[in-house]
């Protein structure tokens, strides 16, 4: 777990450096990029009836399921762009 001074040092010590060395002093080129991944299902002709108290169910999902991969971005300048959505690609044309 870090403190609040490791993150200080290490700030101080290695990435304002590297930032020093690469020329990038500017808060809007310097951005944090995070990614997620999820897994999507249509399940067809399947209903759950469950008790008004419940807030999450899980149920068996077919192995067939969609993969994507979501990323976001956000400056240091406090401006995002916007989010981008990967999904799996379909080869149209083969070498």
């Amino acid at each position: 777990m870090h403190t609040e001074k490791s993150l200080r040092d290490w700030f101080k010590n290695e990435y304002r450096p590297a930032l020093e060395f690469t020329s990038i002093c500017y808060r809007n080129r310097i951005y944090n990029m995070d990614e997620k991944g999820a897994k999507i299902a249509c399940l067809a002709r399947e209903e759950v009836v469950v008790p008004i108290r419940i807030k999450e169910i899980y149920v068996r999902v077919p192995q067939n399921r969609l993969s994507l991969t979501i990323l976001e971005c956000i400056s240091a300048y406090k401006k995002a762009i916007l989010p981008l959505i990967i999904v799996s690609g379909v080869i149209i044309i083969e070498w």
